[in-house]
This record gives structure tokens, sequence and C-alpha cells, in this order.
């Protein structure tokens, strides 16, 4: 066990606005839903490419790699259409299997499916801390403004060490993990800097962000 951090996107509608975040499970559940929505019009077409293909092995490949977007861990997910992961080499594999799998498989999967998050931390409980004012439920709305000031102060700690303690301070807690300002936090704060990067470039106006901490 420990301090898991997860961060999530999805579009504004009318079910979803910053007025209703005390309300996650709403906001969760149309998170999952227009995900599952994507991910649908993408099997489908998987199975309409397959179903027309003149170079089955090359399309499979094509449109696995497309599917296993829709997943952080697509070898639990999309096992049953053969993907597989090599812990040691840290690759995918994709073993391509019959229309008639794609067919039987796409009900369970779009069933079972639920977004995938955009960023994850472990034990990073400065990350916590630097959201704990805002929390709801231990889960917060993420604002364009929060991004740029974490990146500012990944950005600033990592340049000068010493400001650690005073821009990304620790926080004790259950299973949080250590609080020492040592390589392991420092290496923590630029995994930080690279995944709000990424979060922030993409992030459009019509979009939310939030992040959910669990442990």
């Amino acid at each position: 066990m420990g301090l898991d951090i997860y961060f999530y996107k999805l579009k504004k509608n009318e079910n979803v606005t910053t007025d209703n975040a005390t309300n996650w499970s709403v906001i969760s559940d149309e998170c999952d839903r227009q995900s599952r929505e994507k991910l649908t019009k993408v099997y489908d077409r998987a199975i309409l490419s397959l179903t027309k293909s003149t170079d089955y092995k090359t399309t499979y490949k094509r449109v696995i790699r497309q599917i296993c977007k829709f997943s952080n861990y697509p070898h639990f997910h999309y096992h049953d259409l053969g993907v597989s992961y090599d812990y040691k080499k840290g690759v995918y594999s994709y073993d391509e299997k019959p229309i008639e799998v794609f067919l039987k498989k796409k009900d369970d999967i779009l069933k079972s499916h639920s977004a995938p998050h955009i960023a994850y931390f472990r034990k990073a409980n400065f990350v916590y801390n630097y959201f704990s004012n805002k929390l709801i439920d231990e889960i917060a709305w993420v604002t364009k403004e929060d991004l740029e000031d974490l990146i500012d102060k990944c950005k600033r700690v990592l340049n000068d060490h010493n400001l650690a303690e005073e821009l990304l301070p620790t926080r004790a807690g259950f299973f949080f993990g250590s609080t020492d300002y040592d390589e392991w936090y420092f290496n923590d704060v630029k995994d930080c800097l690279g995944q709000m990067k990424k979060v922030l470039k993409g992030f459009a106006d019509n979009e939310l962000v939030y992040v959910v901490m669990s442990w």
C-alpha cells in the first residue's frame, strides 16, 4: 500500500462543471463514459479495417496500437486481443488474433473499460501537499495556473535544492513514503516536471483536469 496520485482529463459539458465538484462520482462516471465512447469508435474502425485488409498482420499491429492508447496497462485489458508485455525488455508485443476474436470480445472490453489516467505518482507526497488545500474528499480540480505554478516550482527546486522545503515541502501521512529531501525526492520532482509539462501541453480550453489521491 502507499499514496497513489492520479490525474484524469475529460471534456466540459452540461454534466461536468467545476460547480459540481463535490459530486465526484458523477465526474468519474462521465470521464469513463467519454473515454468509452471514443474507444467504441476506434474499436469499430479497427474491425472495419481488419475486415477490409489485404495485409492482416500489418493492419492488426496498427489498429491494436490505437486501441492500446485507451489503457495505461493494455496487457491487462487487451490480453485476449493478443497484447502482452515483456517486463525485462520493457516492450509490448502483439500476437494478432482473428477478426472473430475482436467481435466476440468487444462487449466485454467496452463494459469493463475505464478512463486511463494522464499522469501518475506513487508516494510523491509533495504533490499531495501542493493540492491539499483544494481537496474535497481527496479529489481536486486542476487548473492551467496550477500546472504552470507546479512546473515553475519544480524547475526552481531542481535548479537550487535548497529551495525544496520552501517551494515543494514534503508531507507525512499514512503510507505517504519518505519526507526526506534526498535523491528519491529530487527524482520525483524531475518526474513531476516532465509529467506536468505533458499534461499542460495537452490541456485544451474545452477540457477539465482533476487529481485523485488514493492509498
